[in-house]
């Protein structure tokens, strides 16, 4: 997908009497990818049957030209749109000097898309006789997150996770990645970024039979379900999908004091009348 005149905010002399960057169609922004869907009943017996699907999706972004205008900054977020990046990049600080026993140098580093590259979604379905056992999960992967909610809690010297063993060794003996997660001091603006990959199983649900009777009642029905009972995720601490005000529906997705989808376990009997 080719997208040409985009609306990107252009910087006019302040001669003409223009202050503030105005919105004109010079952009041109390129989109490349696949999409893959494939299901399949892999094995089909008498009482027996086992089905599986799977959905690839990756999607690639780049500014091709920004119409002879500057670089410029989303407003959520330290994310850029640049010419030869995707868009947008997160553009932040990053230390230059990790294993030395020393104050942290910072110096400024492109970290990578802001949107997920790549989607995977798996899902299986397996059945014996009146039992049901189906599974789904999901992986979301090759992008990166601002997470404002680390930066906040450091620079109010709350105590964190990551920084359990580090205290009690003493700033002294520190890293200069070390102090520059756990000490306030340290911290620098636009520095916490982390790896947005994660994989999370959706759901799981077992549905048997049941042996009761219910006057007038047939077929009854046990159902188990688990959704997001597993994730696996890069980041240390918080859930990537606590991302922005609104969600993913964000433009910029910063991990903040939201509440992510949370794990449910429900148990159910259902008879048919």
């Amino acid at each position: 997908q080719l997208t040409t005149d985009a609306l990107f905010p252009v910087t006019l002399p302040p001669a003409e009497g223009n202050w503030n960057a105005q919105l004109a169609n010079v952009g041109t922004l390129r989109n490349n990818g696949v999409e893959v869907t494939v299901n399949a009943t892999v094995l089909r017996r008498n009482k027996l049957s086992l089905d599986i699907g799977g959905m690839l999706s990756t999607n690639h972004s780049e500014i091709v030209s920004l119409g002879g205008t500057s670089q410029f900054k989303m407003t959520q977020g330290p994310a850029y749109v640049v010419e030869g990046y995707p868009a947008p990049v997160l553009w932040g600080n990053k230390v230059s000097n990790p294993d030395e026993i020393a104050d942290p140098v910072y110096e400024k580093h492109f970290y990578g898309p802001n949107m997920p590259t790549t989607l995977f979604t798996a899902s299986t379905t397996l059945r014996y006789k009146d039992i049901t056992l189906s599974a789904r999960g999901e992986y979301q992967g090759g992008h990166w997150m601002h997470s404002r909610l680390e930066e906040g809690d450091v620079q109010r010297n709350v105590k964190w996770p990551p920084c359990f063993d580090e205290l009690e060794r003493g700033v002294e003996n520190m890293t200069a990645l070390e102090r520059s997660y756990c000490i306030p001091s340290a911290i620098k603006r636009d520095y916490f970024f982390r790896s947005g990959d994660f994989f999370k199983m959706r759901d799981i649900t077992l549905q048997l039979p049941i042996p009761l009777v219910f006057a007038g009642g047939a077929s009854p029905t046990l159902t188990l379900s688990a959704r997001n009972a597993f994730k696996w995720t890069k980041m240390e601490v918080f859930d990537p999908e606590m991302a922005g005000q609104n969600g993913s529906a964000d433009d910029v997705r910063t991990i903040r004091d939201n509440v992510p989808p949370p794990a449910t376990f429900s148990a159910s009997v259902r008879v048919i009348f």
